[in-house]
């Protein structure tokens, strides 16, 4: 359901109160603030969720200059091209 709030909020232009009316009519019967709270605690799980992935990446970043750190750039192909088929599964 986040994703449909989402759009309707941020690419619709819907206010809360929109939002609530529309769900209200599919069943749905929450406060204004209720779907304020929710779409805010979205919103930091998600934040959460990026910050963790882009450390993940910033790990795999320094993993990958650390192994090829004094290798030449033709080197590098062939065993970048390695290194990813061995760790493709541990990402």
């Amino acid at each position: 359901m986040m994703p449909e709030i989402y759009v309707y909020r941020e690419i619709e232009g819907f206010s809360f109160k929109q939002i609530t009316s529309m769900l209200t009519s599919y069943g749905l019967k929450l406060s204004v603030s209720s779907v304020q709270t929710y779409y805010g605690h979205y919103f930091e799980y998600v934040e959460k969720e990026c910050a963790s992935e882009l450390e993940k990446l910033i790990q795999l970043r320094e993993k990958i200059l650390k192994e090829f750190e004094d290798e030449e750039l033709s080197m590098m192909v062939g065993k970048l091209t390695e290194w990813v088929e061995k760790n493709r599964k541990g990402v």
